[in-house]
């Protein structure tokens, strides 16, 4: 196997096969698995690209079997290619992402790779299942990576229970911490009112993300506080939720901007007051509170996973539990009438969004691959439940 380390130490560069997925695709993973990529890159290991899974939002069922099927024909030729010591699989532990990965994993395997899996979110309902055939294809995904990595503890201890022997790393997403000092007119821009405190919502608009939350609260929270919400984002929701905003009679304190490219959003993140995202999504680490800590936004959010990890309560925001409308309005209240706990908050929060620096992100993931080098080179693999 490659030697994991630099050209500064006189040896060849750790060689990596990284899965990133297409530039088209809408959400986080593609801002921030580019940046790991670039980072990479940057500490001198020789990192090559391939395309995993769809090519847009909005691929039909037809041309995502059919483009899978010629991306795994040219996955041998790949390898080949580039001769990597490590490939690295990101995905979703859900039935779509084990259907695709149970095929890429045992070929990258059947060649002698090192195999890393990351999970950018995880239905963990999965690993409780009583299926025979879904418990052997999840059992080939996870045994079949020398190292899974998962974005929160949570999920780690529910992939240590059902799979004791598998050796774990909870790992991060990485922050570019330079499109954060942007600077423009953004409510001016989308029509909001520049004398009112805003809400802010950022996500793909499906029920469980709480945008239905968020809306409901909105009358309570407008009995003390003459806010305005933004709502960043688009999906199959949208028109129930407008629907909504009239049934509520609460659409002139509501604006929709549609679906802005991740990079783009960073002018909600400085426009806003509050980010309000009370989601109860199986995902490990949404970026919008990252994102939202880095700009200094003070946070109301649920106990989700990376969230419950990283988050302190009543120091970078304020927690609320899933599906309570009144509640959330509560907690928002709350904070708008407390400007010294919202000024708090807001100076925490890139203090410790820092810590997912793009360049500190890269070099844990480098120490990740260099262990895992020096632990093939030994003839040894993993066989405890180790969480880094």
């Amino acid at each position: 196997m490659t030697s994991g380390r630099s050209p500064s130490n006189g040896r060849a560069p750790l060689r990596v096969l990284l899965s990133l997925p297409d530039k088209r695709v809408r959400g986080g993973p593609p801002s921030h698995l580019y940046l790991l990529h670039d980072s990479l890159k940057e500490l001198g290991v020789d990192v090559r690209k391939f395309i995993y899974g769809g090519r847009t939002h909005d691929e039909s069922a037809l041309r995502k079997a059919m483009g899978r099927l010629l991306d795994l024909a040219r996955f041998p030729f790949l390898i080949a290619k580039h001769r990597p010591g490590i490939v690295q699989f990101n995905s979703a532990f859900d039935r779509k992402g084990v259907m695709r990965d149970v095929f890429f994993i045992p070929v990258a395997r059947a060649l002698g790779r090192t195999v890393i899996t990351k999970f950018h979110g995880s239905d963990l309902k999965l690993l409780a299942t009583q299926s025979a055939l879904w418990r052997l294809l999840t059992w080939i995904v996870v045994r079949g990576s020398h190292t899974v990595c998962v974005l929160s503890h949570q999920e780690a201890r529910a992939f240590s229970q059902r799979f004791p022997r598998q050796r774990l790393s909870v790992v991060k997403n990485a922050l570019d911490f330079s499109r954060y000092a942007r600077r423009d007119d953004f409510r001016r821009r989308y029509g909001v009112p520049a004398d009112k405190p805003l809400l802010l919502f950022v996500a793909r608009f499906i029920p469980a993300k709480g945008l239905t939350e968020v809306l409901q609260a909105l009358p309570i929270i407008r009995r003390r506080h003459d806010v305005h919400v933004l709502l960043v984002g688009d999906g199959p929701s949208r028109g129930e939720s407008q629907d909504l905003c009239r049934q509520l009679s609460i659409e002139p304190y509501v604006t929709y901007t549609g679906y802005i490219p991740e990079d783009e959003t960073v002018g909600a993140y400085l426009a806003s007051d509050i980010l309000v995202f009370p989601s109860y999504h199986e995902e490990g680490m949404p970026m919008v509170i990252w994102h939202s800590l880095a700009c200094g936004l003070p946070i109301i959010t649920t106990r989700i996973r990376a969230a419950a990890d990283w988050l302190e309560e009543g120091r970078h925001g304020l927690f609320v539990p899933p599906r309570d409308a009144e509640e959330l309005a509560r907690v928002v209240v709350k904070l708008l009438d407390d400007a010294e706990l919202r000024t708090q908050m807001g100076r925490n929060g890139p203090i410790l969004a820092r810590q997912f620096e793009r360049s500190l992100v890269a070099r844990e993931y480098l120490s990740l691959y260099e262990s895992m080098s020096r632990r093939e080179s030994s003839g040894t693999e993993a066989e405890t439940g180790a969480v880094v």
